[in-house]
């Protein structure tokens, strides 16, 4: 089910020029663009299975009364820089070999012109961001969660698990990471989970 631009308007859902305030807007409580599009997302094609609503509601009440650990370390800017790496259209091919890795960290430097920001600042930020929902993750406890948080816990716990992205959760200081360390974690990360 799809609400259309009319039913939206006539129900004042989202801001028109009659009103001051719609409805979006009353219950638009997020802190993310992420979290507004979903918000908007559920608004335009509401959930219908049964099912998903209770299963969303026990989530949404078990972090309201929880909100103390729902807080994120994240924030805009590092969003921001994720978004860039991972709607990137360049897709350099990585070999495994450690001395093919550095040729091409040097060649790539003349090939894609936005190498040094989209790629090695890209993995950087992406080895930042798995460190902050690691230590995220450690000070969450799964007691009494509901379903759909531990579905989304699990697939933590399943990324995590990678060797690589393991090794990457290791390093000490991201600044000092290497061009070809680098190429191959951003290698793991396309492989995997982009």
């Amino acid at each position: 089910m799809k609400i259309d631009l009319q039913t939206i308007k006539e129900l004042e859902l989202q801001k028109n020029d009659m009103h001051s305030m719609s409805i979006f807007e009353m219950m638009d409580l997020t802190s993310t663009p992420g979290g507004k599009h979903k918000l908007k997302t559920l608004f335009r094609k509401p959930l219908q299975d049964i099912n998903t609503i209770r299963e969303t509601q026990k989530a949404v009440k078990f972090m309201q009364e929880n909100i103390h650990q729902w807080e994120l370390p994240i924030d805009s800017k590092l969003t921001d820089h994720l978004d860039v790496y991972y709607f990137s259209d360049s897709n350099p091919s990585i070999g495994k070999n450690v001395f093919a890795r550095f040729i091409e960290s040097v060649s790539y430097r003349f090939i894609y012109k936005d190498f040094r920001s989209t790629f090695l600042n890209g993995t950087k930020h992406v080895i930042r961001f798995l460190k902050l929902i690691d230590k995220f993750r450690k000070q969450i406890f799964n007691d009494g969660f509901p379903e759909l948080l531990n579905g989304y816990f699990l697939k933590i716990d399943e990324i995590h698990s990678i060797l690589e992205l393991t090794q990457a959760l290791k390093v000490k200081s991201i600044t000092k990471i290497g061009n070809v360390e680098l190429l191959r974690f951003d290698k793991v990360f396309r492989d995997t989970h982009k």
